[in-house]
């Protein structure tokens, strides 16, 4: 007699993991340092020259910015160094916020 059963479903394989960029952590340090300091002497620069509201809002949003990237990786690494600049960043925010927004 013949059977009729169904054959088995093929094996399908595990789909694979995404792909990301992994940046090896000496370039990111290399690229990450001139950025910095030309983002810090620019609004240095422009608290300097007397125009310390445009100066201020962009501190605010530069920190801003990294708070909403880096706050929840500090948290979860729970590395002081971490927890330290990202405390940093808030103050300043808080502080050069507080001027912007302050503003009549």
């Amino acid at each position: 007699m013949a059977s009729f059963a169904r054959p088995p479903p093929p094996a399908t394989a595990p789909a694979p993991p995404p792909r990301t960029a992994k940046l090896p952590p000496w370039l990111i340090r290399t690229a990450e340092s001139p950025a910095l300091a030309w983002s810090t002497s620019a609004i240095l620069y422009m608290i300097s020259v007397g125009d310390p509201l445009n100066g201020s809002g962009t501190t605010t949003a530069w920190s801003l910015i990294y708070l909403l990237l880096n706050t929840r990786k500090a948290v979860v690494a729970r590395s002081p160094a971490a927890l330290a600049v990202t405390g940093v960043v808030a103050a300043q925010a808080g502080l050069y916020g507080s001027y912007y927004f302050g503003q009549d």
